[in-house]
């Protein structure tokens, strides 16, 4: 019976769904390069001292990939995905043992791995990988980790998770990140642009949690917003002219290297 095993690499094993991030994916039909960044708060060697880790992740002798968006994938039915990490590798893989290879090659020279990002799964039949983290750059800013989560989600707000970005203030609450609070508004922000009332105590805990910084960031307006149901008041605009405004801020957002 197949089984995931969770790969320890030098951060130890990632965990969690937003525990790989994603920015390119190259190949030349043999080898798959992926590069992005590792979330230092998911790992079990986390020191506490940096929260973003830059890494390669180079397959070579790919014979086969299937690529699946996570939230579909996790309706398809792999028994063993759930609890797994985020970087396995399938024992006694029942896809490896039927794929239909040349001849000319040996079956026992390739692994079945999987690859969980932050939005797809990748599995991935190959002879080995070589994994490069890089554990010496100096971890994003705030404002760089807020441009590039603009990057993957966009403003399609029908189309984020509610779940993930719950789960991404979550983290933030526990593991605040010192410096600019753009990173926790903009989340705080999403979870406005696509929440209800539920979803006030979350913003409430980001807002007055943390510290004062954060808390004169985070808008009351949404809170108020959500409370009344996104109903236009005197001191509270309409929940369409908040989104509007969000989306303006936001749109054309750019990191300060220097914060």
């Amino acid at each position: 019976m197949e089984q995931s095993v969770p790969i320890e690499t030098d951060v130890g094993i990632i965990t969690m769904r937003d525990g790989i991030f994603l920015d390119q994916v190259q190949s030349d039909g043999y080898h798959m390069t992926f590069t992005g960044d590792i979330n230092g708060g998911l790992v079990t060697n986390h020191t506490g001292e940096k929260e973003w880790f830059p890494y390669t992740l180079t397959f070579h002798g790919v014979l086969a990939c299937l690529s699946c968006e996570l939230d579909t994938y996790e309706g398809m039915g792999d028994s063993s995905f759930p609890g797994s990490s985020d970087f396995d590798i399938i024992a006694e893989s029942a896809w490896l043992q039927s794929l239909p290879i040349r001849k000319d090659y040996d079956k026992d020279h390739y692994h079945h791995y999987r690859l969980a990002t932050y939005d797809m799964i990748y599995n991935i039949i190959a002879k080995d990988y070589e994994l490069d983290i890089d554990m010496e750059r100096n971890r994003k800013t705030n404002e760089q980790r807020a441009e590039e989560l603009i990057r993957q989600l966009g403003f399609d707000f029908d189309s984020i998770s509610k779940s993930e970005i719950r789960n991404l203030i979550e983290q933030e609450t526990e593991h605040f990140q010192e410096g600019s609070a753009e990173y926790i508004r903009l989340l705080c922000g999403y979870l406005y642009c696509i929440g209800d009332i539920t979803d006030v105590p979350l913003l409430e805990k980001a807002k007055y949690g943390i510290n004062m910084d954060v808390g004169c960031m985070i808008d009351g307006e949404w809170i108020d917003s959500l409370k009344n149901g996104g109903q236009k008041t005197e001191s509270v605009s309409s929940r369409e002219d908040i989104r509007n405004g969000f989306v303006a801020y936001y749109e054309k957002f750019a990191a300060d290297d220097d914060v």
